[in-house]
């Protein structure tokens, strides 16, 4: 019996929950790389650390989508986007809420984003597990 260990994770299986998150990812971290830049009053540092928590999203989208498309750059940078997806938007969408100049329709956006979000990560993480488990048990049995 070969070790499960060595079958490598291709995302055949799961390609399109992953095109799904990557798209989804990109677009909205791409508006709002727009909506930083177009905001006035941010000041210097403001828009500085916007834009870099974008870009890290972009940049983590892209690969995902990279890796669903050829496989290549392998699951890790879809690892780290789900994992920093179900950290920062439930995060930020409390910041939110917490804030009293934001208006309740800025607020509801913002947690649709959020759900979105998070439901793409889940079924992306759901699709790429159960791949992994078909080629495991194809590696497994020989067929």
């Amino acid at each position: 019996m070969q070790s499960t260990n060595k079958v490598p994770l291709r995302p055949n299986g799961a390609r399109l929950p992953l095109l799904i998150l990557a798209a989804w990812t990109v677009a909205i971290w791409l508006t709002r790389i727009v909506n930083v830049a177009q905001a006035g009053d941010l000041g210097f540092w403001g828009t500085l650390w916007r834009v870099l928590v974008a870009f890290v999203f972009v940049d983590l989208g892209v690969a995902t989508l990279v890796w669903a498309v050829s496989g290549r750059f392998g699951p890790r940078w879809f690892v780290m986007l789900a994992i920093l997806s179900v950290l920062y938007w439930p995060l930020r969408t409390a910041q939110l809420w917490a804030d009293s100049t934001q208006t309740t329709g800025f607020k509801l956006v913002h947690t649709a984003l959020m759900l979105v979000t998070i439901a793409a990560v889940a079924l992306a993480v759901w699709a790429v597990r159960r791949a992994r488990r078909l080629a495991t048990s194809t590696a497994v049995t020989g067929s």
